[in-house]
């Protein structure tokens, strides 16, 4: 995982990203925050529900490190959620990739979106 751990390391770097995720479609972890452990099944929800969301005001909100979130937007294979904790968080899809930024409750919860975008643009140039 050593060469993705860049792209961890510079959305933290950003001051508006907290903890951050990378993985593959089918949900194996590629890098990721060490602080950061969502469950390998809330990761696959997560994907499957950005790849088709089946309603984006789910009642249900989707879980990440056993929090619930509900969709606030979704666009374009991106959805960005927020937790009544105030927390948020944004996952994109690439091509191949599944890039996950949470924002704690005194980060603006664009922000974080905007940074998560600006690797998944990235990540999308170089065919991932």
């Amino acid at each position: 995982m050593s060469g993705w751990d860049a792209y961890i390391t510079n959305l933290i770097n950003t001051g508006f990203v907290t903890q951050a995720m990378i993985t593959g479609h089918d949900g194996n972890t590629w890098a990721k925050s060490s602080d950061f452990n969502p469950s390998q099944n809330e990761i696959k929800l997560l994907i499957a529900w950005l790849q088709k969301p089946t309603n984006e005001k789910t009642t249900d909100g989707i879980k990440l490190c056993n929090k619930t979130y509900m969709p606030i937007k979704y666009s374009n294979k991106t959805g960005i959620f927020k937790c009544n904790d105030q927390s948020s968080f944004t996952a994109k899809l690439t091509n191949q990739t599944c890039v996950i930024g949470v924002a704690n409750e005194t980060i603006v919860d664009q922000r974080c979106n905007e940074e998560v975008r600006k690797i998944c643009a990235y990540l999308k140039k170089a065919n991932f």
